[in-house]
């Protein structure tokens, strides 16, 4: 139980819950599926011995039918008034008898056997010692003895023993009936009387026909094992459906027929009975089975959409974690996970205030100790000692020494800029320019530089500073790696409708994209591009900064956007637009 436990804790929750509903549905619709399967093979059960029943019920009627048939025959034969009449006779006349024997009761029994195909003798057993003619008269004196006889001289009955079925009557004269004239015997044909029970009802099964002593008159059985077959002794007294013998459950047929005191057994064992197990079980099984797929599919995508929340509301947990505050959440639904995802949010903003606010702090501590340093840097000395290196370089006529002067006094002129924040777009790009002037004669010309930029955007300010690390990163990580051909590096510039796009684009060998995903994470060594965006951030707006683009051995592309700003404009007292000002 334990390591199933485990396993359970270790599953991710889309996973418990799909797992906790399939069982929870699966158990009911496999009792159901079983309880359906029992039931449907009780009811075919019931079906087939119903139909049993019914073949049954006619075959014992017909077996009625054709007694009842032998019983009119006999009263037809004792009420026979011109048979009476030869058994009344006193015949001194042996002609006439003779004439009687043949051309009358000998044709009409035939006749009557003939027409009726289930008696197989007829005998009249005369009182006045009627003279024995062929099969059909004989002396009462050889079955005066017999029960039957006896019996016959009370009630018309019918017998049975191991060897034949009769019924047998007295014969009384109609117009005296204490006038005893004999008693008339007539046998049936055991096989045509049960014919109609040897029909098959199913592929393996036993018959008995036992009288109202329990004797057998008939027996048949289809088994192909005969240990199947039923001894008539242990078949039930009483109607029973089941009876079980020796291990085996025989099902059990029983018929009456109350006219003649029979019974009709009716058996088969229970495994092999006709009933189609295996339908059952296909279309149980496919219907339990569409059953299945329906739930499952149903619990499939009410997990996977309870889940899609928790999911979504952990990735973005999983983004803030590593370093992504800036993430947007909300939800406009009222339950538990909808008040998680809105709580979050809530968090999510009070840490990005708190952390504005201690990175202005940050901002403006760096900034005052930026402009401390700066109040340290005489700029007129700097200037009149790089105007001497540069007079001196032009009277010895050192050009590479003159202009590399000239390079560094542009730069720290731009850079300085008499501690402001905020310069021209014209003197950012001149800045740029004396920097990578510098860093050409650093590495002896070894790199071209291309300037595509539009005149428009000389219109605009930006904050120092920007240009210079981007470019400082290129030649540092691009042009200094490249470990063939000639280095290039391009800047441009473009307005669009409300900003301002830079490209700084190398030859390089290019990034990976996990160390682009590592510079926006952290501050990594060498690399300034996070400062540079975070400054652009915290001055203009979260929709502005820097994005990286690169490719291995073809180079990398930093993309920098910045809004259309006249510092001017702030300088009139109108505030800088930013993106978290707009959504307040």
């Amino acid at each position: 139980m334990k390591p199933f436990m485990r396993f359970f804790k270790s599953l991710r929750f889309k996973h418990k819950l799909f797992l906790s509903y399939s069982l929870v549905v699966i158990i009911p619709i496999l009792i159901l599926g079983l309880y359906s399967f029992e039931r449907s093979k009780f009811a075919l059960e019931v079906q087939v011995e119903n139909k049993w029943r019914i073949a049954l019920t006619q075959s014992a009627g017909n077996i009625d039918g054709k007694l009842r048939q032998v019983e009119n025959v006999a009263d037809f034969i004792g009420i026979n008034k011109r048979i009476q009449q030869i058994l009344k006779n006193q015949y001194s006349d042996l002609y006439a008898l003779y004439d009687d024997m043949t051309h009358y009761l000998g044709p009409t029994l035939s006749e009557i056997m003939y027409l009726n195909g289930d008696i197989s003798k007829i005998v009249i057993y005369g009182s006045n010692d009627i003279p024995e003619f062929g099969q059909f008269t004989r002396s009462s004196a050889r079955v005066s003895d017999t029960s039957w006889y006896k019996q016959a001289r009370t009630k018309p009955a019918l017998f049975d023993d191991e060897e034949r079925i009769f019924a047998v009557r007295k014969i009384v004269n109609i117009n005296n009936n204490t006038s005893d004239l004999g008693v008339l015997y007539v046998e049936i044909d055991r096989g045509k009387l049960f014919q109609g029970l040897a029909e098959p009802l199913a592929d393996q099964y036993g018959l008995v026909v036992l009288d109202k002593n329990n004797h057998v008159l008939y027996t048949h059985n289809t088994f192909s094992d005969p240990d199947n077959a039923l001894d008539s002794g242990v078949l039930p007294e009483r109607p029973a459906r089941k009876l079980k013998i020796g291990g085996e459950t025989y099902r059990i047929i029983r018929i009456d027929m109350p006219e003649a005191g029979w019974s009709i057994f009716f058996y088969t064992p229970q495994r092999l009975m006709p009933v189609h197990q295996r339908d059952i079980i296909e279309a149980t099984v496919l219907i339990a089975g569409i059953c299945l797929l329906v739930l499952v599919l149903m619990i499939w995508l009410f997990s996977r959409t309870f889940v899609k929340r928790i999911e979504w509301l952990n990735k973005m947990m999983l983004r803030v974690q590593n370093g992504d505050l800036q993430v947007e959440v909300s939800s406009d639904s009222s339950d538990e996970v909808g008040e998680l995802i809105n709580r979050f949010r809530v968090m999510l903003k009070r840490i990005n205030n708190l952390i504005e606010h201690v990175y202005r702090s940050e901002i403006t501590q760096k900034e005052a100790e930026f402009k401390a340093l700066q109040a340290q840097i005489n700029p007129h000395f700097l200037y009149n000692a790089l105007s001497l290196i540069n007079w001196k370089a032009k009277m010895i006529h050192a050009k590479d020494i003159s202009e590399i002067a000239g390079s560094i006094s542009r730069f720290y002129r731009t850079t300085l800029n008499s501690g402001r924040n905020v310069i021209t777009i014209r003197d950012e790009i001149q800045n740029t320019q004396s920097y990578l002037e510098i860093q050409s004669v650093m590495h002896d010309e070894g790199f071209d530089v291309i300037y595509d930029l539009a005149e428009e955007i000389y219109d605009y300010d930006m904050i120092k500073l920007i240009l210079q690390p981007i470019v400082e990163n290129a030649i540092h990580h691009g042009i200094e790696r490249k470990k063939e051909g000639r280095g290039l590096i391009i800047v441009a510039g473009h307005a669009t409708d409300d900003m301002i796009e830079f490209r700084v684009t190398d030859n390089g060998p290019g990034m990976e994209q996990d160390v682009i995903d590592g510079i926006f994470v952290k501050q990594s060594v060498g690399y300034g591009l996070l400062n540079v965006h975070n400054r652009l951030r915290l001055f203009f707006g979260n929709s502005y900064g820097i994005s990286i683009e690169s490719e291995i051995g073809e180079g990398t592309v930093v993309t920098l956007r910045l809004p259309k700003f006249n510092n001017n404009a702030a300088d009139h007292g109108q505030p800088i637009r930013r993106q978290e000002d707009e959504k307040d």
